[in-house]
């Protein structure tokens, strides 16, 4: 995971793709998004756009392995990082 100028760990943000829709259920392209926060928990949010019912819902893993484990289907989905530069007159 990586760490701040302080050496703790960071939250990271990803995109969830979707190249291949097994089930028919959430669509392919960006499917959802993930927070791994940094004590490695994990954050997953389908978008509503791209399922097959229109609803969106929020689910929270024990790490990002176990999210992968439930969601990605053989490497048939992958996670995009998300990079965010803070402002330049960030303090």
């Amino acid at each position: 995971m990586p760490v701040n100028e302080s050496g703790q760990p960071i939250m990271r943000i990803y995109e969830m793709l979707r190249n291949e829709d097994e089930t028919g259920n959430s669509g392919t392209g960006i499917v959802a998004e993930v927070v791994e926060f940094s004590d490695g928990t994990a954050v997953l949010h389908w978008s509503a756009t791209t399922n097959a019912l229109g609803v969106t819902s929020t689910a929270l893993y024990g790490s990002l392995d176990d999210l992968i484990r439930v969601h990605g289907h053989g490497g048939k989905t992958v996670l995009i990082p998300i990079y965010h530069l803070p402002p330049k007159d960030a303090p």
